[in-house]
């Protein structure tokens, strides 16, 4: 992923909510789209040193696009971040009242939500209080998501002071206080519809040489949390569909070898009963892991889904990346053997590891200076 910087032009810098001088806004050019990076460490002022930008002032939410919040209005945005040492804020007088890297919505009647993405361990949500204007409201979302995607609607009715009449966002504002740096990409608001489509994210184990693919946020969680020992996070692998609304679509089947510790994933059902009574000391049907599309029926912005098989690892391989793909056969041709297309998916529009590694390399030049 080749990526440019450029300092945030002049005319976007007069839109910054707050930049302390120990805080910079930077734009960097992923691929085909900007990422907004955001760095903010602490001046030891007794003044906050919290880097906050106005997406929809400096351009990079479409005013135009859908600014009434209603059943169909969803957000959906990637970010990645990190926190130095963070802590509680004394005397706060402007919430979140910790360190924390947040996207703060405000609608035109003056109630706010906060996103609450990096932040400490131990920091609690400020939950709207119904006798007080309970106009403000904190939802904490998976600090290591990397995509999101909410309903504004649902969300702003936790808030006691929401008038759904009429009601349309006036301000996104990305914000990242002291001791952090983050960036945001793909902010978009779009219809409900596209709830469906839900991030598969991958793992990769070294020690059992294979990968492990998953649509459900807890058991990504619990593999980050319980078995990094075993299981590496290596972010988004595709996007799918979370059920078979679309005509078009097609069951990609789970099951799992206790023999070879490894997944096996595909939508012909044939395929899978085959392997179920041919080999059932070896296979185990799980579930249905999500939905996908069958060649010939997929839409025009999806990609195929490649699947390798590894005799050496007793393992697949599932990848939409062309690059990576390409990378298998032509330096490992003794270790994978493609077996063609699995299914059509939609691509991640960042490669995770990648943006981590941006985002370290600045803070570590940064750090240098």
């Amino acid at each position: 992923m080749k990526v440019l910087k450029y300092l945030v032009p002049p005319a976007i810098l007069s839109l910054l909510v707050c930049l302390s001088p120990t805080a910079s806004a930077e734009v960097l050019k992923l691929e085909n789209s900007q990422a907004l990076l955001l760095v903010s460490t602490d001046s030891n002022s007794p003044d906050s040193d919290a880097a906050s930008v106005s997406l929809i002032e400096a351009g990079l939410v479409d005013p135009n696009s859908a600014l009434t919040i209603d059943a169909d209005t969803v957000l959906s945005f990637y970010e990645i971040g990190q926190l130095d040492n963070p802590g509680p804020h004394e005397d706060c007088t402007v919430p979140p009242c910790f360190d924390n890297v947040s996207l703060l919505v405000t609608d035109n009647k003056g109630n706010v939500l906060a996103y609450v993405l990096q932040r400490p361990a131990d920091a609690v949500a400020k939950t709207p209080d119904a006798n007080s204007p309970g106009s403000y409201g904190e939802v904490f979302l998976d600090p290591t998501g990397i995509y999101y995607q909410r309903n504004l609607l649902s969300d702003f009715q936790t808030l006691p002071a929401f008038d759904p009449a009429d009601a349309q966002i006036s301000s996104i504002e990305f914000r990242v206080d002291e001791h952090g740096s983050a960036m945001i990409d793909k902010v978009a608001l779009g219809p409900a519809a596209v709830n469906n489509i839900v991030p598969v994210y991958r793992f990769w184990s070294p020690d059992l040489g294979s990968h492990f693919y998953t649509t459900d946020a807890a058991e990504k969680q619990a593999m980050i949390d319980v078995y990094s020992y075993t299981w590496m996070f290596e972010g988004i692998a595709c996007f799918a569909l979370a059920d078979d609304s679309d005509a078009n679509s097609v069951p990609v089947y789970r099951l799992w070898s206790p023999v070879h510790s490894s997944l096996f994933y595909t939508t012909n059902k044939t395929e899978k009963d085959w392997l179920l009574a041919v080999y059932p000391t070896i296979w185990k049907y799980e579930e249905i892991a999500f939905y996908a599309f069958p060649e010939g029926r997929q839409p025009a912005d999806s990609r195929p889904m490649y699947r390798f098989w590894s005799g050496l690892l007793n393992a697949h391989f599932y990848t939409v990346s062309q690059n990576e793909t390409d990378n298998l056969v032509r330096n490992f041709p003794d270790v994978w053997t493609p077996e063609g297309v699995a299914w059509y998916a939609f691509p991640p529009q960042w490669n995770w590891a990648e943006a981590m590694e941006t985002l370290r390399d600045h803070d570590a030049s940064s750090a240098g200076k």
